[in-house]
Protein backbone atom coordinates (compact mmCIF):
# COMPACT_ATOMS: atom_id res chain seq x y z
CA UNK A 1 0.00 0.00 0.00
CA UNK A 2 3.11 2.45 0.64
CA UNK A 3 4.59 1.29 -2.59
CA UNK A 4 0.79 2.35 -4.60
CA UNK A 5 0.98 5.65 -2.36
CA UNK A 6 4.11 6.93 -3.05
CA UNK A 7 3.64 5.80 -7.16
CA UNK A 8 0.32 7.54 -7.21
CA UNK A 9 1.00 10.88 -5.06
CA UNK A 10 -2.51 12.37 -4.33
CA UNK A 11 -4.05 9.74 -5.63
CA UNK A 12 -7.01 7.63 -2.91
CA UNK A 13 -6.09 4.13 -2.62
CA UNK A 14 -9.52 1.74 -2.19
CA UNK A 15 -9.72 -1.44 -0.16
CA UNK A 16 -13.25 -3.12 -1.45
CA UNK A 17 -14.94 -6.24 -0.04
CA UNK A 18 -18.21 -6.77 -2.65
CA UNK A 19 -20.08 -9.07 0.02
CA UNK A 20 -20.60 -6.88 3.35
CA UNK A 21 -23.17 -4.75 4.90
CA UNK A 22 -21.07 -3.10 7.63
CA UNK A 23 -17.70 -2.07 8.29
CA UNK A 24 -18.38 -4.05 11.52
CA UNK A 25 -16.29 -6.98 12.59
CA UNK A 26 -14.51 -6.01 8.94
CA UNK A 27 -11.16 -8.41 10.26
CA UNK A 28 -8.45 -6.89 7.81
CA UNK A 29 -9.65 -3.38 8.04
CA UNK A 30 -7.92 -2.01 11.45
CA UNK A 31 -4.31 -3.70 10.07
CA UNK A 32 -4.76 -2.23 6.30
CA UNK A 33 -5.59 1.70 8.73
CA UNK A 34 -2.61 1.07 10.52
CA UNK A 35 0.07 0.49 7.39
CA UNK A 36 -2.01 3.26 5.28
CA UNK A 37 -4.10 5.73 7.26
CA UNK A 38 -5.87 7.38 4.42
CA UNK A 39 -6.46 3.83 3.00
CA UNK A 40 -10.54 4.25 1.96
CA UNK A 41 -12.38 0.88 3.13
CA UNK A 42 -15.36 0.25 1.77
CA UNK A 43 -18.16 -2.70 1.66
CA UNK A 44 -21.20 -3.60 -0.30
CA UNK A 45 -23.00 -1.04 -2.39
CA UNK A 46 -20.39 1.31 -1.53
CA UNK A 47 -17.70 -0.76 -3.15
CA UNK A 48 -20.07 -1.20 -6.16
CA UNK A 49 -20.95 2.34 -6.41
CA UNK A 50 -17.06 3.54 -6.73
CA UNK A 51 -15.92 0.30 -9.08
CA UNK A 52 -18.97 0.68 -11.72
CA UNK A 53 -20.09 4.36 -10.89
CA UNK A 54 -23.73 2.63 -10.81
CA UNK A 55 -26.29 1.88 -7.92
CA UNK A 56 -27.00 -1.13 -10.18
CA UNK A 57 -23.38 -2.44 -10.11
CA UNK A 58 -24.42 -5.30 -7.97
CA UNK A 59 -27.06 -6.63 -9.79
CA UNK A 60 -24.91 -6.32 -12.80
CA UNK A 61 -21.58 -8.41 -11.16
CA UNK A 62 -24.15 -10.90 -9.90
CA UNK A 63 -25.66 -11.69 -13.83
CA UNK A 64 -21.63 -11.90 -15.07
CA UNK A 65 -21.07 -14.53 -12.68
CA UNK A 66 -24.46 -15.54 -12.89
CA UNK A 67 -23.68 -16.66 -17.35
CA UNK A 68 -19.80 -17.54 -16.02
CA UNK A 69 -21.18 -20.46 -13.71
CA UNK A 70 -23.83 -21.47 -16.25
CA UNK A 71 -21.17 -22.11 -19.01
CA UNK A 72 -18.67 -23.98 -16.18
CA UNK A 73 -21.80 -26.08 -15.64
CA UNK A 74 -22.56 -26.77 -19.40
CA UNK A 75 -18.68 -27.50 -20.07
CA UNK A 76 -18.71 -29.67 -17.18
CA UNK A 77 -21.58 -31.72 -16.62
CA UNK A 78 -21.70 -30.00 -13.17
CA UNK A 79 -25.66 -29.60 -11.98
CA UNK A 80 -25.95 -26.51 -10.53
CA UNK A 81 -29.59 -26.07 -9.84
CA UNK A 82 -29.62 -29.60 -8.66
CA UNK A 83 -27.08 -28.41 -5.61
CA UNK A 84 -28.57 -25.01 -5.11
CA UNK A 85 -32.02 -25.90 -5.40
CA UNK A 86 -32.93 -26.04 -2.00
CA UNK A 87 -31.27 -22.39 -1.32
CA UNK A 88 -32.96 -20.55 -4.10
CA UNK A 89 -36.32 -21.64 -2.94
CA UNK A 90 -35.39 -20.00 0.63
CA UNK A 91 -34.63 -16.86 -1.18
CA UNK A 92 -37.71 -16.73 -3.20
CA UNK A 93 -39.62 -17.25 -0.05
CA UNK A 94 -38.08 -14.46 1.07
CA UNK A 95 -38.21 -12.26 -1.69
CA UNK A 96 -41.91 -13.28 -1.68
CA UNK A 97 -42.15 -12.15 1.97
CA UNK A 98 -40.70 -9.07 0.99
CA UNK A 99 -42.08 -8.45 -2.22
CA UNK A 100 -39.15 -7.97 -4.69
CA UNK A 101 -37.32 -10.60 -6.90
CA UNK A 102 -35.13 -12.60 -5.58
CA UNK A 103 -31.67 -12.36 -7.26
CA UNK A 104 -32.47 -8.60 -5.40
CA UNK A 105 -33.54 -9.56 -2.35
CA UNK A 106 -30.04 -12.08 -2.29
CA UNK A 107 -28.23 -9.14 -3.73
CA UNK A 108 -29.89 -6.32 -1.24
CA UNK A 109 -29.50 -8.25 1.68
CA UNK A 110 -25.18 -9.32 0.81
CA UNK A 111 -24.35 -5.47 -0.03
CA UNK A 112 -26.79 -3.09 1.30
CA UNK A 113 -26.73 -0.79 4.37
CA UNK A 114 -26.27 2.35 6.30
CA UNK A 115 -24.12 4.29 4.33
CA UNK A 116 -22.22 5.35 6.77
CA UNK A 117 -21.04 1.62 7.90
CA UNK A 118 -19.92 1.11 4.42
CA UNK A 119 -17.04 2.94 4.30
CA UNK A 120 -14.32 3.77 6.51
CA UNK A 121 -14.53 7.72 6.18
CA UNK A 122 -17.84 7.55 7.88
CA UNK A 123 -17.75 4.48 9.93
CA UNK A 124 -17.40 4.77 13.72
CA UNK A 125 -17.49 1.24 14.85
CA UNK A 126 -19.73 -0.22 17.34
CA UNK A 127 -23.61 -0.56 17.22
CA UNK A 128 -24.87 -0.42 13.81
CA UNK A 129 -26.20 3.29 12.72
CA UNK A 130 -29.79 3.57 11.58
CA UNK A 131 -30.58 2.88 8.98
CA UNK A 132 -30.70 5.59 5.28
Amino acid sequence: MRQLRMAYPGGELYSHSLVGNTLRGHRSMGGMLRVEPSLIVQVGQASFRVLTGSESGAELLVRVYQAAFELAAEQTGYSVENMTRAIVQTFIKRAEAEGEGYLESVVHKSTRGTAANLDSRTYTGGRDQKSD
